[in-house]
């Protein structure tokens, strides 16, 4: 049997690209007209193609991120996007970052407020994630430590670190610190996005490359600048922290309903004499792991009751118990601390998962969001 005929097309052959609005809508007027100019000015024949840009075409998720370049004039804006190094992305850390967010509740309001008083951006508390995921025992290999990941050397500019406490684990007082540190990169550099930046990578260098560039603009300094310690963990620590800020400010959107834990209720106690902690929280009748939680700087030598804890210094307890510790102090004072409530405290350190000299020195920082975060920063 012969095959049907295909009638041949003699003549011009004209293709059409696809019309399109502002709105990145099929413009139908403009279709039209084009068609009918053709046929007026004898094109024999029209082939209509699409575009990989035809809204009609693209998924939701498409659709969605086709929106975010509406504003963008220029006409090569989907090629561009795609250039090596414009887009970069990180599997494997969802779990993590849940984790973080969950966590965050025992602390993140606070330390708002903390960023608040110092005049940096309540925003920028998300950077925590970026750093540390907000685990608490974070460390890195090179010695960062908290959930800001201060260096030993930076830490000591805005924080005690000595044999009875490092305070850059205290999520209080190291916030307290980091917001210090932003701000003084701030108010020597001019712009928080190269504040942010100079967290990670250090004043100075972000310096080099304002004074290098010429310019200030954090897009620019990315894409073009390169020296020193500024390589590729530098270049996306600030889109890190965009990325971040974005799946915590909108995490039912991107991780459903999450268990937040409350925010701690706590007081402080200055004890008035110098006391060894495990005998303050058995003769206080306190939790062993509340109270270690509360005070997560005290060095081991602290909670293993080898340096007591010097007068007036700071101790968190659980909101409405100062009074409590008040007479258990009075108690050791007069001698008269109960050995069954030793004996007590001294079971469950020993079951305590936060028990000192464990050798537990918490999650690699290689696995967190941004590929290195442990230099010294100023």
């Amino acid at each position: 049997m012969s095959e049907p005929s295909v009638p041949r097309v003699t003549g011009s052959f004209v293709a059409l690209i696809t019309p399109f609005d502002d709105n990145g809508d099929v413009d139908y007027g403009a279709f039209r007209t084009l068609i009918e100019w053709h046929a007026e000015h004898g094109s024999s024949a029209i082939l209509i193609m699409g575009s990989t840009g035809e809204v009609s075409m693209l998924t939701p998720e498409e659709r969605r991120i086709y929106d975010l370049f509406l504003d963008d004039p220029d006409p090569d804006k989907f090629v561009s996007a795609q250039e090596e190094g414009r887009i970069r992305s990180q599997t494997g850390i969802q779990d993590k970052f849940t984790a973080g967010l969950e966590a965050s509740g025992q602390y993140l309001e606070e330390i708002e407020d903390i960023f608040t008083s110092h005049g940096v951006p309540a925003e920028i508390t998300r950077l925590v994630f970026v750093e540390s995921m907000f685990n608490m025992k974070a460390r890195s290999k090179v010695g960062a430590s908290g959930i800001w990941q201060f260096m030993p050397t930076t830490g000591r500019l805005y924080l005690g670190v000595d044999s009875i406490s490092d305070e850059r684990n205290d999520p209080i007082m190291a916030s307290h610190a980091a917001a210090r540190l932003l701000r003084d990169n701030y108010e020597a550099l001019g712009s928080w996005p190269l504040a942010i930046n100079a967290y990670n990578s250090g004043r100075a260098t972000l310096q080099r490359a304002v004074n290098v560039l010429g310019t200030d603009d954090i897009a620019t300094i990315i894409l073009n600048y390169s020296g020193g310690v500024y390589g590729f963990a530098s270049r996306n620590f600030y889109p890190c922290f965009l990325a971040a800020l974005e799946l915590a400010n909108h995490h039912p959107k991107y991780f459903g309903k999450l268990k937040i834990q409350p925010r701690l209720q706590y007081e402080y106690y200055y004890p008035r004499s110098a006391q060894f902690f495990g005998q303050l929280v058995a003769a206080a009748g306190a939790g062993w792991d509340e109270i270690v939680h509360l005070n997560p700087h005290f060095s081991d030598a602290v909670l293993s009751d080898a340096r007591k804890i010097p007068a007036g210094y700071h101790l968190r307890v659980p909101r409405g118990s100062q009074e409590r510790f008040a007479q258990a102090e009075a108690t050791i004072l007069n001698g008269g601390v109960s050995p069954t409530a030793i004996a007590a405290t001294e079971a469950d350190r020993a079951r305590s998962d936060l028990a000192p000299s464990r050798g537990d020195s918490g999650p690699e920082e290689s696995d967190l969001i941004s590929p290195s975060n442990a230099l010294d920063h100023p």
